[in-house]
């Protein structure tokens, strides 16, 4: 596996007729890998996390997920929807009329995914109570967490939890079932994961050993289509172990684990705000941290539609009864025999600078800074001015282009720099 997996996946397209040059794509990106050049913004990959936050931010940006063309290369194919999906419907509609319903669709088979959610937890329970591990242990089932500590943590990824995350096993679990009876050969197999933001991409794309999952779709992407197909009759059993489905809310089974000893962070500035505090020491009474880059959870996930504070009540007020499960028991075993070493799974992205080259990067920028503005305006297409350093360290940008440093040198003038404006999306506000 890569280092980084999510270094060069892309999982969005720029749809350039829709731009306007607003630049809130590039401001709204919380770890700057956003761009605008040339008339139109661009994604620096190898710093991206797949957040989605763009998506939020302007219509010009869409999600690349798996088109439902591409599910005619499997013989067998296999939903697993996220458990955001089942909070997107009205109350009276519950799991066992959508999951009867993405049958209907075209799907062979809908897996439940609540099981695998409960265990995880409970694993977690029994992973945190080891001395050995580095504590807080933190949750490594959103892929955007994964990117982001992979990029501005790495020294945290030994605090990653080491269990594959419950879409992943479940995924595992209904192949190896398959495959073990002989009815069909595992590269006929396809699992589509219905999924609540595009960060899951990142695990379809990587094709890796350590992957189960062969597609995902949008759940707006899917939803209107599910809707027409929903029956008050028709259901589908999917079991009595349906309390799982409140880990699409933020904390939502926190409760497994024991609430004094959880810390639930959701949303990228709040993630990296405690990820600099676990790295100062700050965070030492918690085991464990649960994560989610979507706030609330992943009822608020890019790719959803039903308002988040609805699918969060829905959800918790649906699913608040939790029973012992068998199935679940067998699942946390699984869980545990399962683990593998965090380091060497996500690894820490290589030096391409040695240290002594590092410093001398570090300090050339910090003299630039000294002669930029200082008022991140956004019209060098960067979105900080020490965004832009960065760039003309990298030689991906020249001085020359701060339109500031241009008028104080007299090398451009008031009509340019309007048509400059212009063209960076402030027409409406130039004239």
């Amino acid at each position: 596996m890569k280092n980084n997996p999510s270094e060069g996946i892309q999982t969005l397209t720029i749809i350039s007729e829709l731009c306007t040059g607003c630049m809130k794509c590039v401001r709204g990106c919380p770890v700057e890998a956003m761009r605008f050049r040339d008339g139109l913004p661009f994604v620096k990959w190898e710093k991206c996390i797949h957040c989605g936050e763009c998506i939020k931010a302007c219509d010009a940006i869409q999600p690349l997920t798996t088109s439902f063309l591409e599910l005619s290369r499997f013989k067998y194919t296999i939903a697993i929807p996220s458990p955001a999906f089942v909070g997107q419907f009205e109350k009276h509609i519950t799991p066992s009329h959508t999951f009867f319903a993405l049958k209907s669709f075209g799907f062979d088979d809908v897996v439940n995914l609540a099981p695998f959610c409960s265990a995880y937890f409970k694993a977690v329970k029994f992973i945190v109570a080891e001395s050995d591990i580095p504590k807080p242990v933190i949750s490594s089932m959103c892929p955007v967490v994964v990117s982001l500590i992979q990029t501005k943590y790495p020294s945290l990824i030994e605090h990653l939890l080491p269990i594959m995350p419950p879409r992943q096993l479940a995924a595992k679990q209904v192949i190896d079932s398959l495959v073990k009876e002989g009815v069909y050969k595992k590269e006929e197999i396809g699992v589509i994961y219905i999924t609540p933001c595009i960060s899951k991409m990142i695990e379809v794309k990587e094709f890796s050993e350590e992957s189960y999952i062969h597609g995902a779709i949008a759940i707006k992407h899917i939803y209107n289509e599910i809707l027409k197909k929903i029956k008050p009759s028709e259901k589908m059993d999917i079991g009595n172990s349906l309390y799982g489905f409140r880990q699409a809310v933020a904390g939502g089974l926190t409760d497994i684990i024991g609430e004094e000893n959880v810390l639930v962070v959701s949303g990228i500035k709040n993630l990296k705000k405690v990820f600099d505090d676990i790295e100062m020491g700050k965070v030492r009474k918690i085991s464990f941290v649960d994560t989610y880059a979507c706030s609330e959870g992943c009822i608020g996930g890019t790719l959803t539609v039903d308002d988040v504070y609805i699918a969060r009540q829905k959800i918790l007020s649906l699913f608040s009864k939790r029973k012992s499960d068998e199935e679940e028991e067998k699942l946390v075993e699984i869980y545990l025999k399962n683990r593998f070493n965090p380091v060497k799974r996500w690894g820490t992205k290589k030096r391409e600078k040695s240290l002594s080259l590092g410093v001398k990067l570090v300090t050339m920028k910090d003299e630039l800074l000294k002669r930029l503005p200082k008022i991140d305006c956004g019209l060098c297409g960067a979105p900080t001015c020490e965004a832009f350093a960065e760039d003309v360290i990298e030689g991906e940008a020249d001085e020359r282009d701060c339109i500031f440093d241009m008028i104080k040198h007299k090398e451009i003038k008031a009509e340019e720099f309007l048509l400059r404006w212009k063209k960076r999306g402030g027409k409406d506000e130039a004239e």
